[in-house]
């Protein structure tokens, strides 16, 4: 079994693992990816068991340090829109921190903000029934909603 997080900080990547690593199997390997470009190279190498994917990623292949340079609001919807194109049928939990994100309008480069059902329902429509739920990051409550998905598509 091998499970793919992608997530790009540190200090979330290891409380995503900490919960999800006594729910696997102990010969389950985790991996991870920090941007949506590593994440499609990932996952185009090997097939995955479950992938756990943050929205909010850097959509570059390295490192950016300036304030939202290379940040994209809804890279992972990019990781979403990959399964779907390819046809990679992969169980999916989207784990974010935050309840809206920017969205670019083309219309006067204006913005909008996108809540977490739209999230929820677009990540649907494009992988079905292999999306298994979102989970919002947040300091009570995540990690038994985590629990619970992880615990529901090993069920």
């Amino acid at each position: 079994m091998k499970i793919l997080i992608v997530e790009d900080r540190d200090d979330k990547f290891e409380d995503i693992a900490l919960v999800a690593r006594p729910l696997c199997p102990q010969s389950a390997s985790f991996h991870r990816s920090t941007t949506s470009v590593s994440a499609v190279d990932e996952l185009s190498r090997c097939p995955w068991s479950l992938l756990l994917l943050d929205m909010s990623i850097d959509i570059r292949s390295g490192k950016v340090n300036v304030a939202r340079g290379g940040h994209a609001n809804l890279g992972g919807l990019d990781i979403i829109e990959y399964l779907y194109l390819f046809e990679v049928s992969l169980p999916t939990i989207i784990i974010t921190g935050f309840d809206y994100f920017e969205a670019a309008r083309s219309e006067e480069r204006m913005t909008e903000l996108v809540g977490l059902d739209k999230i929820a329902a677009t990540a649907a429509a494009k992988i079905g029934k292999n999306f298994l739920g979102v989970v919002r990051y947040q300091d009570t409550g995540w990690r038994d909603d985590l629990r619970s998905l992880i615990m529901n598509w090993r069920a």
